[in-house]
């Protein structure tokens, strides 16, 4: 029997391609970078290309695209914190720079106050004249005597700054020389004459002028001011031309 074998085309239903489910890590790794998730974004690829490493599950294009996105994102925000990290203190330093910073204005300049104008003081009064015994005035009393001082004991006082006739120079005790009872005129002159004229000298030496040309009285107690308790004896600078000019013990005699 004659057999052949025919062939022809294969019957039945013809084989169907399966669809892979996509990763939903890949799809969220892709989406997270697009809104900016850069961190997330590298986290979720990375684990969507671990699960889809086996072909289980597709979507590995979405996880690499999500995870360069968000990688390139990090990078970029990384350069950013850099530049204004950078920028930043380069500002504060300059702001702190010495050179750069405003000069302090100068202080200005201020006049010291003027010192209060004291009021000149008023000049002292003129001594007036009076009428005074002999025995009360001190060295350095000006007076004027009167044609009756030597039996009165008494002068007109005057301002040694004016023309005058006498300056009491110095007073002297005589009580240690001659003790209680009474020594008599010549002994009482002669103790006033040596007692005046060095006061006299003294004086005169201390105003640089020359003693001999100066010439001097002194009062001395007559025997009734001796009873009475009397023991000094006065020393006057007189004139020898009719006034005296200025004050030998104020060092100022200019005439005399």
């Amino acid at each position: 029997m004659d057999t052949r074998h025919r062939t022809g085309p294969a019957t039945g239903a013809p084989p169907q391609l399966l669809r892979r489910p996509t990763d939903p890590f890949a799809v969220a790794a892709f989406v997270t970078a697009l809104v900016g998730g850069s961190l997330l974004s590298v986290v979720l690829g990375a684990l969507a290309l671990h699960r889809t490493r086996g072909g289980s599950a597709g979507g590995r294009g979405l996880a690499v695209a999500g995870l360069v996105l968000g990688a390139l994102e990090v990078l970029a925000g990384l350069v950013v914190a850099v530049v204004v990290v950078v920028t930043g203190v380069g500002t504060s330093l300059a702001a702190q720079s010495p050179a750069q910073s405003p000069a302090a204005p100068a202080p200005a300049a201020t006049a010291p106050p003027a010192e209060p104008v004291q009021p000149a003081e008023p000049a002292a009064p003129a001594p007036v004249p009076q009428e005074r015994l002999i025995d009360d005035l001190v060295p350095g009393d000006c007076y004027d005597e009167r044609a009756d001082s030597l039996d009165t004991g008494t002068v007109v006082t005057a301002d040694c700054a004016v023309p005058h006739s006498g300056e009491v120079v110095a007073v002297h005790s005589v009580a240690g020389t001659f003790h209680d009872f009474f020594p008599g005129d010549e002994a009482l002159q002669a103790e006033a004459d040596a007692r005046c004229s060095e006061a006299v000298a003294a004086a005169a030496e201390a105003a640089e002028l020359d003693a001999s040309g100066l010439k001097y009285s002194y009062y001395h107690p007559t025997e009734a001011n001796w009873e009475a308790g009397s023991r000094l004896v006065q020393c006057n600078l007189v004139s020898s031309t009719g006034s005296l000019g200025g004050s030998l013990n104020a060092g100022n005699l200019h005439s005399w």
